[in-house]
């Protein structure tokens, strides 16, 4: 069912959205492929940071994704006779998660210990979003061949994560009915970055970029069971963060304009500490100390680009 959706998304946007696309970009691409996610964060027992340091910890590991991305490109022309060549670029990825496994354990004693509390839950639903705009100038070392590209932009993420299908397993094991919670996330924020494109022939290319960002971050939690606090908004993060997005590609031209891409995109990102605050049922909010989020991600993707 999964891949039946992404195939139907392919077709809307190559039906629909080609022929605009076309006239705006010198180059567009299509790619369907895989990404494995992992995500966890960690709160305090008080707003300094003690009490214990980590009272509660949760992590969305082995999260499965097939995405769907499109991405678009416009080269402006050299300018003058120093031959930089300005560029504009988007991207877009949409994500559907069809696996995963999520941990919930808190603590009464500092660095994880006196553990009181502990649930393994299923995460095998949600979905995430990706967009990134960004331009730059590109400078060619050897013509035709070799180029060096710098840029920058803003890009926005986001994960739409779920708690289901969970068990209790400290103190005692028993199922936790009904559990149906969410974690929705956000990353916000400009970045800049460094490529390099390789031609060796003109029906083959090699490209690699590194990108640094500076993201502000949120996240907004409705935990369903519990009675005590707050719905749809249980608590809410704040905090600013960064993240590192390495990506390398190929491709071979199928015929006059059309060919076969590529890629892999690997990303680390990690919060400072910041602010966790929490919404009671009775009006009343407290805060804590979030400690860290960190989100990590390798994905996998094959495609067509279509160059006009």
């Amino acid at each position: 069912m999964l891949i039946l959706k992404l195939h139907f998304l392919i077709f809307i946007m190559a039906t629909m959205v080609f022929p605009a696309i076309s006239m705006a970009f010198s180059s567009f691409s299509i790619e369907s492929g895989y990404q494995q996610s992992k995500l966890k964060w960690s709160i305090a027992g008080d707003s300094t940071g003690k009490n214990p340091n980590i009272l509660s910890e949760l992590t969305w590991d082995d999260l499965e994704i097939f995405e769907l991305k499109i991405k678009g490109e416009k080269i402006l022309g050299a300018v003058s006779n120093h031959r930089l060549e300005p560029f504009l670029r988007g991207k877009a990825a949409y994500g559907i998660i069809h696996k995963g496994k999520n941990r919930d354990s808190d603590y009464l004693g500092d660095n994880r210990t006196k553990e009181f509390s502990r649930s393994n839950n299923a995460a095998d639903e949600g979905h995430t979003l990706d967009l990134s705009v960004g331009g730059g100038v590109r400078y060619p070392l050897i013509a035709e061949q070799l180029f060096l590209l710098s840029a920058a932009g803003y890009s926005y993420n986001e994960q739409n994560l779920t708690i289901q299908d969970g068990v209790q397993t400290i103190p005692f094991n028993s199922p936790l009915e009904e559990l149906d919670s969410r974690y929705e996330t956000q990353w916000y924020g400009p970045w800049c970055g460094l490529g390099v494109l390789y031609q060796p022939t003109p029906q083959f290319r090699l490209n690699g970029s590194f990108e640094y960002h500076w993201a502000t971050y949120h996240a907004v939690a409705n935990w369903n069971l519990r009675e005590d606090l707050a719905h749809p908004a249980s608590f809410v993060h704040d905090a600013d963060g960064t993240g590192l997005v390495y990506e390398l590609g190929a491709e071979y031209l199928l015929a006059e304009n059309v060919a076969l891409s590529l890629s892999g995109v690997v990303q680390k990102w990690q919060t400072d500490t910041g602010r966790d605050q929490i919404f009671y049922a009775d009006g009343g909010i407290s805060d804590t100390r979030l400690n860290e989020v960190e989100w990590d991600s390798v994905a996998v993707s094959l495609g067509l680009r279509y160059r006009f």
